[in-house]
């Protein structure tokens, strides 16, 4: 939805970005917009002084403030800055400032959340973006088995101490004293009580809200053992992903990675054919699942390039009984593997929309060639690729090694082709 007003106003952004300036570092200003899933746009505002504030106006480059969702992920942004500057600040007038330039448009920031007042602002919190996919079955079984694992949701740390990371509990209607009455000293609050104590409530609020709850329980100061680390987060990602969600890795704190929630990223599947071409071929779509999952789209480029590299070198052996060094250049590379599965431009045969299909997918294989020196981490790249760069970079080299194999079996099995051997 556009609308003809901006949602946030420039004041507003203008205020988070010299606060950002003022009181964070590079790393928390990316956490706190990488994690409202904002993608910033590198090459804008170049004459800009100052890193941090270059970085900042490269996020706000990516949201269009007049569109519902677009601010909607701006408001996510500052309200993760203003809880991180309430838990690290030790005097709080900037972040009034900052609640005063909300109230102009329509917000207040009201227990470490950031909620509309206005009929306009309201609409930035119902629009369809803002998600509740992690179903309330999901939320109870895990913490079902937490407690039935015997681990602690609140890690190494006291409980209060836990929550006063996320929520400001002192001033939450008596929340703090009654974790001590209820939960430390009588125990007559169950396990799971932060489920639907109404004044935190996780079964009601939306995916964001429950994420950052998880990731704080991963946290390196809550739980600093890494193998107790690995361990919860593979615990909550097998539960996590029936909704389509995980926690991946997204910083590091003195070189133990800080987590965030992300969507799981859906890649084209490959078939059974296409896995059983080469047992190298099955290792590199393991290993580039992997890398997705673990954040490193750099590496997920490469791999995803170099798997095309290896069905067009399998489907050349098959058919020549032997393969060429092509010296790194994919596009010859594919030009002789097309020719030897007879989808050159020479076949009569093929209808002219096919053949436009063709020419389509060798221009694919032409991007995908160059792109990995300037996204992958094979040379020193040019700039670091966002997850949609590296969504699209391995699907296209994945749809294309499905089609070629998916073509020689096609006429193989009909007698159009003869491998090698069989010659």
């Amino acid at each position: 939805m556009s609308l003809p007003n901006q949602l946030v106003q420039p004041g507003t952004r203008r205020a988070f970005r010299e606060f950002l300036v003022k009181h964070f570092k590079l790393q928390e200003i990316r956490n706190a917009f990488d994690s409202a899933g904002i993608v910033p746009i590198s090459d804008s505002n170049s004459e800009i002084k100052g890193e941090r504030r270059k970085l900042v106006e490269q996020y706000y480059a990516a949201v269009d403030c007049h569109h519902v969702a677009d601010a909607r992920l701006l408001v996510d942004a500052f309200e993760r800055i203003l809880r991180t500057a309430i838990l690290t600040l030790e005097t709080y007038e900037d972040v009034e400032n900052l609640k005063f330039e909300l109230d102009n448009d329509g917000l207040i920031f009201e227990n470490n959340r950031i909620k509309p007042v206005t009929q306009r602002s309201r609409m930035l919190f119902e629009h369809p973006a803002i998600g509740y996919t992690i179903s309330r079955l999901t939320k109870q079984t895990i913490f079902d088995e937490l407690e039935s694992n015997h681990l602690d949701w609140w890690g190494r740390l006291p409980v209060r101490e836990f929550l006063r990371r996320l929520y400001p509990i002192e001033e939450m209607q008596n929340l703090e004293k009654d974790i001590g009455v209820h939960f430390e000293w009588n125990d007559d609050w169950p396990f799971d009580w932060v489920l639907d104590e109404p004044r935190i409530d996780l079964l009601g609020v939306d995916d964001k809200e429950f994420l950052r709850f998880l990731c704080e329980m991963v946290h390196p100061y809550v739980r600093p053992d890494e193998n107790d680390r690995i361990a919860l987060v593979k615990l909550l990602n097998k539960h996590l992903s029936a909704d389509g969600w995980a926690l991946l890795p997204n910083g590091a704190i003195s070189s133990r990675p800080v987590f965030t929630g992300r969507p799981i990223v859906n890649l084209v599947p490959l078939p059974r054919e296409v896995l059983n071409l080469d047992g190298y071929v099955r290792e590199l779509a393991d290993k580039c699942d992997t890398r997705f999952a673990e954040g490193d789209l750099e590496g997920a480029i490469t791999v995803g390039r170099t798997l095309l590299e290896v069905v067009l070198r399998q489907l050349e052996q098959r058919l020549r009984g032997t393969h060429t060094d092509y010296g790194g250049s994919l596009q010859k590379q594919y030009k002789e593997v097309s020719r030897l599965l007879r989808l050159d431009e020479k076949r009569d045969d093929l209808d002219d929309r096919f053949k436009d299909v063709i020419r389509g997918l060798v221009t694919v294989v032409s991007g995908i060639a160059p792109i990995r020196n300037k996204l992958s981490d094979g040379h020193a790249r040019a700039y670091k690729p966002s997850m949609h760069h590296a969504r699209v970079v391995v699907n296209a080299a994945r749809t294309v090694s499905v089609f070629l194999v998916e073509s020689y079996l096609f006429q193989k099995e009909r007698g159009l082709l003869k491998d090698a051997a069989s010659n």
